[in-house]
């Protein structure tokens, strides 16, 4: 997962999370910046994360907006494995 000052070059989105070394059974509070194309923060968009977990298995985490801050989403992912997660955000 990207650093909380970085975004990935070329993108128009920012992943970043809570606690940064989370424990089996812990929940995460999953934060994304999202762009337009044109560089303005989104205002409304179908904003979600598909995570990978150590056994194959993966689950869909949907975003909702944070209140009135445009471009600033959350979600919720409980991990239920230990091992390194693969997380892969998406915005339509």
């Amino acid at each position: 997962m990207a650093y909380q000052r970085n975004m990935a070059k070329g993108k128009s989105m920012r992943l970043y999370y809570a606690p940064d070394q989370p424990q089996v059974r812990q929940s995460l509070v999953l934060h994304a910046n999202v762009m337009e194309s044109s560089g303005e923060p989104l205002s409304n968009g179908d904003v979600s994360a598909r995570i990978t977990m150590p056994s194959g298995q993966t689950e869909t985490v949907r975003f909702t907006s944070v209140g009135d801050e445009w471009g600033v989403f959350d979600g919720r992912f409980t991990t239920e494995e230990p091992g390194k997660h693969q997380v892969r955000l998406f915005c339509r």
